[in-house]
């Protein structure tokens, strides 16, 4: 599975770019595989990455911009980041 969101993110970095909304999507759903999986740490870093996209796309206020940084405060919780 991790492999196919993989070559997707690939795809989706060199065709929409790196700081694409669609691509952030991709990001999320990354991550989420990651975390169902119990990997933090890897779900982590890809959480990260579409938090920064959505928060300079839509702003800090925006509906997705907060359940991404929801998300990002569950994963952190794992691996005691201090985040939460």
């Amino acid at each position: 599975m991790f492999e196919k969101l993989l070559a997707a993110i690939e795809i989706y970095e060199f065709n929409l770019g790196f700081d694409n909304p669609d691509t952030a999507d991709m990001y999320s759903k990354l991550s989420l595989a990651y975390y169902e999986a119990g990997r933090y740490e890897e779900a982590s870093t890809w959480i990260w990455r579409a938090f920064i996209t959505f928060y300079k796309t839509f702003g800090p206020n925006d509906e997705i911009t907060l359940n991404s940084y929801e998300t990002l405060r569950n994963i952190e919780a794992h691996i005691e980041s201090g985040l939460e």
